[in-house]
């Protein structure tokens, strides 16, 4: 991946960047690669003439515009991928414009104590490509100083979350064994590509990576040298991304040695994804607690957290060690979500 970003075009407000990409990713029940770029610039309202609204001040609010272009291509499916996703196999083409308001009080870029950060985008794919779907997506982010001790440090809690809502063209229609319909698990859903799995550091800690989510049952035949013909059946309940995502999280971060930048930190989390049939649904969501160590190091930030799931379910897999080189603490997961600071 390439980036560019001229934060005073021509020595102006105005920032524009450009970026390139090639990648490939490759999760549990398939493979995910692109090829793309984009083009994103950001002006601050006050440059427009709008300093105020309501009484509450502009100056460090900026509105934006993107738009990204890319080939997407799903495959390389696991023998347990549900057909969900085996449904969406192949290459599609995505032309997505995001309008962007953002707001910045953040007293340190890297490494805040105070201060907070609003997200605020709407997507629309399909401005050029194949892909026709939308998606609204909201983040916060605040930082209050609790406690700060002359001989250790200051002492933050940090309180926020994501929301992401998603309608697409995407449905989907469960059959069984002899091809008889059963129930519709996917209707006006977004493609799979850009659907929401939550799980792991930058989500749900306590959980696996991309392991939470609306699920679809996959039964197979496994080897059970107990079993008459040494086979039996065996049902998973695979995820299968999600159109809607709600994720909270809570920090308390606090210095042990302030000379090496190291921090410890306390934390909670809450959240799941749901698809368009289910809709946002409190009662699932999932909760987890931990804690671990954060150090600023000269090579890049690295985070090494240890998460308890406190109410998993069957099939949803738990992961008590997480590590992460770089990125900020309990972001939502979200496509577009905020990534200015890695504590």
């Amino acid at each position: 991946m390439a980036s560019f970003t001229d934060p005073y075009f021509m020595d102006t407000p105005l920032t524009l960047g450009v970026d390139l990409f090639d990648w490939r990713f490759q999760y549990e029940d398939f493979d995910r690669s692109g090829l793309g770029g984009g083009a994103r610039a950001f002006y601050p309202l006050v440059g427009l003439g709008l300093t105020s609204l309501w009484g509450v001040p502009l100056d460090d609010v900026r509105i934006g515009l993107q738009y990204q272009w890319e080939r997407s291509r799903i495959s390389n499916f696991d023998p347990i991928s549900p057909d969900a996703i085996r449904a969406e196999g192949g290459t599609k083409t995505t032309g997505t414009i995001t309008p962007t308001l953002l707001r910045n009080t953040l007293n340190n870029p890297m490494d805040p104590t105070a201060g907070s950060m609003q997200q605020l985008s709407f997507a629309y794919a399909g401005v050029g490509g194949s892909s026709n779907y939308e998606k609204a997506e909201l983040e916060a982010r605040y930082f209050f100083p609790v406690y700060n001790s002359p001989k250790w440090g200051t002492f933050t809690w940090m309180t926020g979350g994501f929301l992401g809502y998603g309608l697409g063209d995407i449905s989907f229609t469960e059959t069984d064994a002899i091809g008889t319909r059963g129930q519709e698990i996917l209707k006006n859903d977004i493609p799979l590509f850009d659907r929401y799995f939550p799980g792991g550091i930058n989500s749900i800690r306590g959980f696996g990576e991309r392991s939470l989510g609306p699920r679809e049952a996959v039964t197979v035949s496994v080897t059970d040298s107990s079993a008459p013909g040494g086979k039996r059946l065996k049902t998973y309940l695979r995820p299968i991304g999600g159109s809607e995502e709600m994720v909270l999280n809570n920090e308390l971060t606090f210095p042990l040695v302030q000379q090496l930048n190291l921090k410890g930190v306390v934390f909670s989390d809450i959240g799941n994804a749901f698809t368009q049939p289910q809709g946002l649904d409190p009662s699932d969501l999932r909760y987890s607690v931990g804690a671990g160590i954060r150090w600023r190091s000269p090579f890049g930030p690295i985070r090494i957290e240890m998460g308890r799931a406190l109410n998993a379910k069957k099939d949803e897999r738990t992961s008590t060690i997480h590590f992460s080189f770089g990125g900020f603490g309990g972001t939502g997961g979200g496509s577009s979500g905020y990534r200015g600071s890695p504590f």
